[in-house]
């Protein structure tokens, strides 16, 4: 029996991709977070060495914090649901390819799957020093 490999090659490149992009987006939350601490961490140097003489200061840091924050929930909540598409999209193919191994459906060499510490594609065997 022969597999229409375009469509389990179209469910492997979905969860690349979607995979991809909850990586993009966990940078970015990361780099967010960042910039929060960031801005705290500047918050307290500016009460600790200016203290009450710095209110303007210390009110216009309040308010990017407040805006950074906002701004981390907002992409710590595209990340769960940019893990959740990519979580959905690997069962799926995973699926796919169990179904399609337990048909016994000829696979390509780039999706069937290698055991462990098996030669990557168009790797060779490298001759050992006794020959």
């Amino acid at each position: 029996m022969k597999l229409d490999v375009s469509r389990l090659d179209h469910l492997r490149r979905l969860h690349r991709d979607r995979k991809a992009a909850f990586q993009a987006a966990n940078d970015d939350r990361l780099e967010q977070r960042d910039k929060v601490l960031n801005l705290e961490r500047e918050r307290q140097r500016i009460e600790h060495n200016f203290g009450p003489r710095e209110a303007k200061g210390i009110a216009e840091i309040d308010d990017k914090i407040a805006d950074a924050k906002a701004e981390l929930s907002a992409m710590t909540d595209r990340e769960n649901e940019l893990a959740a598409a990519s979580s959905t999209a690997g069962a799926t193919f995973q699926k796919a390819l169990e179904y399609a191994q337990a048909e016994g459906l000829d696979l390509p060499d780039d999706l069937r799957p290698r055991a462990f510490g098996s030669a990557a594609r168009g790797e060779q065997e490298v001759a050992t020093w006794g020959e």
